[in-house]
């Protein structure tokens, strides 16, 4: 690693472990109880159990799981795109509103945001998820909420604490829909398939942080204010908020009488 830059070094250090144990997990991690050697007969056949319990019965919709999937993947990927397009401007943006400040104070000022995004997920979480699960309303407020925030950071005038009120919004928001969304997916998508789901969603979410950011930085450059990033921003969120709307269906499976039922009801809580 003689000559790189010392950051390109750190990407080379971080992979190293990553590819030196990838073959070691494909011999040694077992994919399900009973090729897990270090459980006892007893411990297999109860998680054996307990997966069969956990996995629906097949339906024959398939296309309607594939469906499912997408909108999971691009609501997921909406809300990374803002997450990231607001931190990684944050600090820029509140140091460019308030004139002298120092680096400092304007990246304590960023910071605030997320302190108030860590109680409303807390908050949130015990409001909407219980054991058996999210619902999609439980997504799509935050959402919605965290949307008209962004939209009310670009429309307001940009001072210092109108901005940072309404990005403190928006970030509580993005944060606050994401253990929901987690429940929602994992519920929704439960199978055999259920890795490749969850894998799938992650990597479109991180197509998704690298865009944000990107097209943050650009809109800048190209305008000389944050107004119209702060607009995409906005635009993606209720795109987001709007397709999330539809994973009210999301896991329902068929019956033998046609009638359709939530694979994991959840009557605590009164969202759709």
């Amino acid at each position: 690693m003689a000559g790189l830059p010392g950051w390109r070094a750190m990407f080379v250090i971080e992979a190293l472990p990553a590819l030196l144990l990838a073959p070691l997990l494909r011999r040694l991690l077992p994919d399900n109880p009973q090729r897990a050697s270090w459980l006892t007969p007893e411990e297999r056949a109860e998680l054996s159990a307990r997966l069969t319990e956990d996995t629906p019965a097949p339906t024959g919709r398939s296309s309607g799981a594939g469906w499912d999937l997408v909108l999971f993947a691009v609501v997921y990927g909406g809300l990374y795109f803002a997450l990231y397009a607001l931190q990684f401007f944050l600090p820029q943006l509140v140091a460019s509103l308030a004139h002298g400040t120092a680096t400092l104070t304007a990246a304590t000022l960023a910071a605030l945001p997320y302190g108030v995004a860590a109680l409303a997920m807390l908050a949130w979480s015990h409001r909407s998820i219980d054991r058996s699960g999210a619902q999609a309303g439980h997504i799509t407020l935050p959402t919605t909420a965290a949307g008209s925030a962004a939209l009310g950071a670009a429309l307001s005038p940009m001072s210092p604490i109108v901005t940072l009120s309404w990005l403190t919004i928006a970030v509580a928001g993005i944060l606050a829909a994401m253990p929901a969304f987690w429940s929602r997916c994992t519920a929704a998508l439960a199978g055999p398939r259920v890795a490749v789901a969850i894998a799938t969603v992650n990597a479109v979410a991180s197509l998704a942080s690298f865009a944000g950011p990107y097209a943050t930085g650009h809109l800048k450059d190209a305008t000389g204010t944050y107004h119209l990033a702060l607009l995409t921003v906005a635009a993606v969120l209720a795109a987001a908020a709007a397709c999330s709307l539809l994973l009210r269906h999301a896991g329902r499976t068929v019956c033998a009488n046609d009638s359709e039922i939530m694979l994991h009801p959840s009557p605590a809580t009164p969202f759709v």
